[in-house]
């Protein structure tokens, strides 16, 4: 529903009146900010996107807004190979500069990778390629890597006396650093050997503590100890 309003007839009653209060707020909200990108000047600057980022959460009351266009600048992303080149590079450079940091602030890291890498893909064509074949080269050595490392820290973290004795859901997860991040991160420290990138693969670790450790601290804080203990047991 989020661009009915601004591409059809329809009005924010009719919304409310079929969806609700609750699903004509976020569409109105979605459709007040979604005008913000078009306040900025042809080149962003590092300062007027952090601007514009904060106007957008200073405009919305519910963040489920700023999810929703989220997705919907996710799906024009993948379907941008329909664009012009100018039109594709100019979506890219504001996605990159304004929504990628917006859902890294959110904490949706698989939507800001994705944007990130589609982006880099439109802006920086050549250099997309590059990386894209070197990470690709090693694929095999990644995964290995990736397999056994998830294998033992799993082992090390099941056998722990004190995760044992504790009402705590354990969930280890191992990742690749995404393209955009790679190649940013090789041109912050002018080397282009992927040998001396020190994060090309991390692990994560997600404890979920259980219904009697939250009823013990009565805390939204209660597994950080949990976590510090961990990480201590990685450090070792």
């Amino acid at each position: 529903l989020h661009d009915t309003v601004e591409d059809t007839d329809l009005t924010f009653e009719q919304v409310e009146g079929m969806f609700g209060l609750e699903v004509r707020n976020i569409v109105e909200g979605e459709t007040k900010v979604s005008k913000l990108p078009k306040l900025a000047f042809a080149d962003y600057a590092d300062e007027q996107a952090e601007n514009l980022r904060q106007m957008f959460i200073a405009m919305t009351d519910d963040y489920r807004i700023i999810i929703v266009k989220l997705a919907d600048r996710l799906h024009n992303m993948r379907t941008l190979r329909f664009m012009k080149p100018e039109k594709q590079k100019k979506i890219s450079r504001e996605t990159l500069d304004i929504f990628a940091p917006l859902a890294h602030r959110m904490g949706i890291w698989q939507v800001k990778s994705e944007l990130e890498d589609i982006s880099f893909m439109y802006l920086y064509p050549d250099e997309y390629k590059k990386v894209n074949s070197i990470l690709n080269r090693r694929r095999n050595k990644i995964v290995d890597t990736l397999d056994h490392s998830v294998k033992v820290l799993k082992e090390t973290l099941r056998n722990d006396p004190t995760l044992r004795s504790q009402d705590v859901e354990i969930e280890v997860v191992g990742r690749t650093k995404e393209i955009y991040s790679l190649w940013h991160k090789m041109e912050m420290k002018h080397d282009r050997n992927l040998d001396h990138i020190a994060d090309l693969v991390a692990l994560r670790v997600i404890l979920t503590p259980g219904d009697s450790i939250v009823k013990a601290t009565q805390s939204a804080d209660s597994g950080v100890w949990l976590c510090y203990h961990v990480l201590g047991l990685v450090q070792h």
